[in-house]
């Protein structure tokens, strides 16, 4: 009998496995085709729109999201009265987007929707993401950020909308933002944390702020200087602030809900 039991649960368990490596695969294949769809349908709509390099990004950005292993993911839904979005950055799990999306809603007061931008392959996805979007490609993450935008610009066409980025976060956001009409980009206040590409200040947004923490000996994060799309923002925009309160990169440890509330007191009535 006790044999018997264990053979039955050796068989269990491996039929447990494999039915869970089937689902996860064919979930994949349908996100694949969905995402892929998706890349399809935003590089035809900028071509309508006139905007071609634009649309070429997105075509890019598509085989690119296949090495990041971003086009695998299932697209974030909107949460309802959502009026704002969060983006984290790098090496994030679910809990660091989620501990972001939390700060972002209580700093801001507007129910926040945390935009999926997922870390892949032990973060070399990452690290491929940052490379590609440096190069110009616009990523399934830029795509999901769009997305949340409209539905949430179409769910409440009035007031001032919220976009938060950490990190990577920048670097999407900013990439979503060039997909929008920008009538919505107007309406939206953005802010930006360590990011990979600070938000400009060129009108783009409603109000912008973006902030570095900038204590410690070593100079405090350094990933607002690897990117060479920011150098902009620091040479001729110098629109990033430096905080010297806080010196590393992590969200929660190093900004937090202090670093939200000083971005609100910047915005505009």
């Amino acid at each position: 009998m006790a044999g018997d039991f264990v053979v039955y649960s050796a068989t269990a368990g491996t039929y447990h496995i494999a039915e869970k490596v089937v689902t996860t695969t064919v979930d994949s294949a349908v996100n694949l085709t969905v995402n892929t769809g998706r890349h399809v349908v935003e590089t035809g709509r900028q071509l309508v729109r006139g905007h071609p390099i634009t649309a070429a990004r997105v075509a890019l950005g598509a085989p690119v999201s296949v090495l990041t292993g971003d086009i695998f993911d299932k697209a974030n839904g909107v949460t309802e009265n959502a009026t704002g979005v969060s983006v984290n950055g790098i090496f994030n799990n679910k809990t660091d987007a989620d501990n972001l999306r939390k700060i972002a809603q209580k700093g801001t007061g507007q129910k926040t929707q945390a935009v999926k931008n997922g870390t892949h392959f032990f973060g070399i996805g990452d690290l491929i993401q940052c490379a590609g979007e440096s190069i110009g490609a616009i990523t399934t993450p830029s795509l999901n950020y769009a997305d949340a935008m409209r539905k949430i610009n179409k769910n409440h066409p009035n007031g001032t909308l919220e976009a938060t980025g950490h990190s990577e976060g920048g670097s999407v956001l900013n990439n979503g933002s060039k997909l929008l009409k920008p009538s919505i980009n107007k309406r939206t206040s953005v802010q930006t944390f360590g990011a990979q590409v600070a938000a400009p200040n060129n009108g783009t947004f409603k109000d912008v702020y973006n902030e570095r923490a900038s204590g410690g000996w070593w100079g405090g994060d350094p990933v607002p200087y690897l990117d060479p799309r920011n150098y902009g923002n620091w040479l001729f925009d110098n629109n990033i602030i430096n905080n010297s309160n806080h010196k590393g990169h992590t969200f929660v440890k190093n900004y937090g809900l202090e670093a939200i509330e000083r971005a609100e007191k910047t915005e505009k009535p």
